[in-house]
């Protein structure tokens, strides 16, 4: 759909009874496994939606846009993460939608045509925010291949990631010729939000749709293009802009708001602490909130860190319930109150996590940041800063410097 995807903004609509039913079910009353359950399926029910339209007003266009559904549905593991959900959980997401529906429908309809429209609805699932295996990973329990409602004869589904090599036997700095951020701001269903896409540009006349989860040191050119064809196409320079084809579209598009990221000299060291967080008001009185920083130090050194929250509260009176879990990344605790609560208290649990798994040393060269923590772990993601150092791109999300 042209201008189309859902960000974790549209999909956390949940009303307070069914949080608190998810929360309860949560492996240890994990928020942070609970939230990304949650953004898998409010994608999945959203993107119903958009089928649904189609159906009704492109029935000529109907096959190629629920084989589009169907496929992102496989590779993404739904019906075995909504079953993991409980079916309460995801009923109240039907449920909390499903008013939006008319309003969704309205918006799509002044996109176009709904022949148009639906021609290039199957564009949709290929799109970054919809990539809900690297959006929402802690849906995805470490060993779940399999989908849920596949016939027991066929053979499980593989988990798709972005392929690495060795490291540092990846892409070299030389075959990068540049990595472009754009934003827009736009509708989707009633929500105004806003959108960002990143562009891996490559001298080769080849261009991927969203950076890699890997940085360029450790990623599989060739191993991602048969994985993830639909995020490669072609780019043609005017100036000193842009302008990108993929798979499926009749022309090339300069993004909006685009911008050319500048390389970092090697050794580059950085003084400063950015941060991102994210938030969700759901319908019913509660909330999710989570925030993630990244400290970088002129010494060499840097940490990182999560925390958040999730809660909320449904029913008045003697029917009235309180839930919330806090969370960090060493650990979580879990509480419930309220004179309707079949029980009260509370509980935590333990990650397993150290100052050793959060802290280490960094290398920043060309696009790419290389983290090694004190456990003798190692990361690299694609990278780049600001010419004022207050924004870094750390692979798809922007982290700033917190202002007092």
């Amino acid at each position: 759909m042209t201008g189309g995807g859902v960000e974790r903004d549209d999909v956390m609509i949940l009303n307070a009874a069914g949080l608190i039913a998810a929360l309860a079910a949560a492996p240890g009353g994990d928020a942070g496994v609970l939230n990304d359950r949650m953004g898998v399926v409010g994608t999945d029910v959203l993107s119903a939606v958009t089928v649904d339209y189609c159906r009704e007003t492109a029935p000529a266009k109907t096959a190629a846009v629920e084989a589009a559904y169907r496929k992102w549905r496989t590779e993404a593991q739904v019906d075995a993460v909504r079953a993991d959900l409980g079916s309460e959980g995801v009923a109240r997401i039907e449920a909390a939608i499903a008013p939006k529906r008319e309003s969704m429908w309205q918006t799509m309809a002044g996109l176009g045509a709904p022949d148009t429209v639906c021609a290039q609805a199957p564009a949709t699932w290929t799109q970054t925010s919809f990539n809900v295996r690297a959006n929402y990973p802690r849906a995805y329990p470490a060993g779940q291949v399999a989908q849920a409602s596949a016939p027991a004869a066929k053979a499980p589904v593989p988990t798709v990631k972005t392929p690495a090599v060795k490291p540092g036997n990846g892409l070299k700095e030389a075959q990068i010729e540049a990595v472009v951020s754009s934003w827009y701001q736009g509708y989707y269903g009633t929500q105004f939000t806003l959108f960002e896409k990143s562009y891996l540009v490559l001298k080769d006349g080849s261009v991927r749709k969203g950076l890699p989860e890997v940085g360029p040191g450790d990623f599989d050119l060739a191993a991602d293009r048969a994985a993830e064809p639909n995020l490669w196409g072609q780019w043609q320079k005017t100036g000193t802009r842009y302008a990108f084809r993929f798979p499926g579209d009749s022309k090339f598009t300069t993004p909006e708001n685009d911008q050319v990221e500048a390389r970092s000299p090697a050794g580059l060291r950085l003084d400063n602490s950015y941060h991102a967080s994210s938030g969700y008001q759901i319908i019913g009185g509660a909330g999710s909130f989570s925030f993630r920083s990244l400290a970088l130090r002129g010494d060499g050194r840097f940490t990182r860190s999560s925390h958040g929250f999730v809660g909320g509260s449904t029913g008045f009176g003697d029917a009235a319930v309180v839930a919330g879990n806090t969370w960090d990344d060493k650990g979580s605790a879990t509480t419930i109150t309220g004179p309707g609560a079949a029980m009260r208290g509370g509980g935590s649990r333990k990650t397993g996590v150290t100052d050793a798994d959060l802290q280490g040393t960094y290398r920043i060269e060309g696009y790419e940041l290389v983290l090694t923590f004190d456990s003798g772990r190692r990361e690299s993601h694609f990278f780049h800063v600001s010419a004022n150092k207050q924004m870094i791109g750390l692979g798809d999300e922007t982290m700033l410097i917190k202002k007092d």
